[in-house]
């Protein structure tokens, strides 16, 4: 083997390691919020979230009350920013700020009663820390989320949280 094709070879084993390590690396970043994807960009306020229970007692009755930031005397915002990022605040103090990874987006039976595109997304590439809803061009409507007041809670009752954006 002459000098020459060792070489090329070389450079050619080089350019596919090279290849490899920034498409692993770029797969890893934070989904930017353009697109379809740019309605999330903005600030989006709490304004009600319905409280569903009693369906599993076998009564046949469900209850379903209305909390607002008056009744609960907090007040709480989402921030999407293009780059990739959510930040969560209570009251006017940052309570977590993510990095977003899209494990879902797109149109959905679920959503399509309010006109809305169904969204699941992680705070990690490996999918940790779900923020799952519904959203259109002013409303955006999240399940149950953990940095939220009303975070999941397993059994018979559900939150519906609604938020409007500024």
């Amino acid at each position: 083997m002459s000098i020459k094709s060792s070489n090329i070879k070389r450079i050619g084993v080089m350019a596919i390691c090279l290849l490899s390590f920034i498409f692993s690396c770029k797969k890893k970043q934070p989904h930017e919020l353009t697109g379809d994807k740019a309605i999330f960009v903005g600030t989006w306020y709490w304004v009600y979230s319905t409280h569903t229970y009693d369906y599993c007692d076998g009564s046949g009755t469900i209850t379903t009350d209305t909390l607002d930031p008056e009744t609960e005397n907090h007040e709480f915002k989402i921030i999407f920013k293009e780059e990739g990022e959510v930040t969560y605040y209570q009251d006017g103090t940052l309570i977590e700020q993510y990095y977003i990874f899209f494990k879902e987006f797109g149109e959905t039976v679920i959503c399509s009663s309010i006109n809305s595109k169904r969204f699941s997304i992680a705070y990690s590439y490996e999918g940790e820390g779900i923020l799952n809803g519904c959203i259109n061009q002013d409303t955006l409507r999240a399940i149950p989320f953990e940095d939220f007041l009303f975070p999941y809670t397993p059994g018979c009752e559900g939150y519906q949280n609604y938020f409007v954006k500024e």
